[in-house]
């Protein structure tokens, strides 16, 4: 709950509600068991040498796993200039639909064509994978707004 509020995926009130809803359901601890193990198996991948490779069949089975549960709809938003993005819109029925943006993060990055441009952030704190299409592919933080930001100040 806590990374989809902080994902702006979900407000803070409806992760009270979820959680008052949730909370203590069978459900709700097969989908905590899945996103523990689901997050072990990522940092073992994220700690492993970049470059990544494409995910082992067990992976992306896992992966395919979670988004069959996929609920929800594209939403296509307008701003006053132009239509802006299709933005998914997922609906929560169950706890494990809270895992779904996280599996499709993880396919978007797996099926890039240049696995090679995959740079994991330079703050050693930081969990973040980017894919690097800059120039002169030289992407050091995975947001200057962030860890670049943090990094530039306390040099400074």
């Amino acid at each position: 709950m806590r990374w989809s509020v902080g994902a702006q995926l979900i407000t803070a009130a409806q992760a009270r509600e979820l959680s008052r809803r949730w909370s203590g359901t069978p459900e709700a601890a097969r989908a905590f068991t899945q996103a523990v193990a689901f997050r072990r198996r990522s940092a073992r991948r994220r700690n492993a040498s970049l470059p990544a490779e494409a995910a082992p069949a067990g992976d992306a089975r896992r992966i395919n796993d979670v988004l069959r549960a996929r609920a929800g709809e594209l939403e296509l938003v307008r701003t006053p200039a132009a239509v802006r993005d299709a933005i998914p819109r997922q609906r929560l029925s169950e706890p494990a639909h809270l895992l779904v943006p996280i599996a499709e993060s993880v396919a978007d990055v797996l099926s890039r064509d240049h696995l090679a441009l995959l740079k994991k952030c330079q703050n050693p704190q930081c969990v973040c994978i980017s894919y690097d299409t800059t120039k002169n592919h030289a992407r050091r933080w995975c947001s200057m707004t962030a860890c670049g930001n943090r990094a530039k100040a306390a040099a400074h």
